[in-house]
């Protein structure tokens, strides 16, 4: 090893240490020939070629390779993940404290809680009785509008006689008994929730003439199932052929879909206007029936 450094070694270091036949070689050289050496080990390549070596040799004598930079690389990374996750934390909870933050919190909440709604609604829908169930077999024979199965059925189901289900029972018993277009081509019966006594008191104050009972013990609602009211049922022949699917749908809809299954889309639009025409009569008279019939004339 001595002879092979004193082989690398330039003139001055040789005849310092004592080797003779060589000039002596001035101050000059040794600085420019320290500066060169200092220079080709700072290029990357020649560290790379060193880390090599050096890697080499620590694994011929069974030592694990040093990469002590490399380590260093993925701790400084690291730090500044775990930096940069920090500050993300720390804005979204200065968001979230802030109006705004609280408006968005509180929307995503509303939309949270739609979304379980649905998925209940959905999952309760499973429990409907299925298409094609005869009335016998839902327990509604003793019922008084089973014996005539000649037109169309419509079943209603609703809460009660009180509070805010009160203006949609009127509104019910008030278009399916008090227009002929539907007492001539439907019948139709609205169950209410609620004890018979109080039934029959609010259809003789009201005067209505559709058929109204009671269902004291919701046997009738939980049999067809209605998890929300009011809720229709079409029957047709003594089978169900039409559930309301839906939430919230008025009587006009509900007319408009159960018609439309059982009698199809053209024919549930003419009773639909046929129902259209008898109001204007009963509103404004004859004269403004025939208006509409003139125009389409021209």
């Amino acid at each position: 090893m001595a002879k092979r450094a004193a082989l690398r070694a330039p003139q001055a270091y040789r005849i310092a240490n004592g080797q003779a036949g060589y000039k002596k070689v001035g101050l000059v050289h040794i600085i420019k020939w320290g500066r060169k050496r200092t220079e080709d080990r700072s290029k990357p390549g020649m560290i790379k070629m060193r880390r090599q070596g050096n890697d080499r040799e620590r694994e011929a004598r069974g030592q694990p390779a040093v990469t002590g930079r490399q380590d260093a690389s993925e701790k400084r990374l690291r730090v500044e993940v775990a930096t940069l996750v920090a500050l993300m934390a720390l804005f979204g909870f200065l968001s979230i404290q802030s109006p705004e933050g609280q408006q968005w919190r509180a929307r995503v909440r509303h939309l949270w809680q739609e979304r379980e709604r649905a998925r209940a609604f959905q999952q309760a829908l499973t429990n409907d009785p299925p298409i094609g169930t005869p009335l016998e077999r839902l327990g509604l024979p003793s019922l008084p509008f089973v014996p005539s199965r000649s037109l169309p059925l419509l079943v209603v189901v609703f809460g009660g006689c009180e509070g805010c289900g009160a203006q949609r029972l009127k509104e019910w018993a008030e278009v399916l008994g008090g227009w002929g277009t539907w007492r001539k081509h439907l019948r139709s019966v609205l169950v209410v929730q609620d004890k018979e006594g109080k039934v029959r008191e609010v259809v003789a104050r009201n005067g209505w003439k559709v058929t109204v009972i009671a269902d004291e013990d919701g046997k009738i609602g939980r049999t067809l199932n209605a998890f929300f009211t009011p809720r229709a049922y079409g029957f047709e022949g003594g089978k169900l052929v039409w559930v309301q699917k839906e939430a919230g749908m008025g009587v006009a809809k509900v007319l408009e879909s159960f018609l439309g299954r059982i009698k199809g889309e053209g024919e549930a639009k003419g009773l639909l206007n046929a129902w259209a025409a008898e109001m204007r009569e009963k509103a404004w008279g004859k004269m403004a029936v025939a208006q509409p019939k003139r125009g389409d004339q021209r």
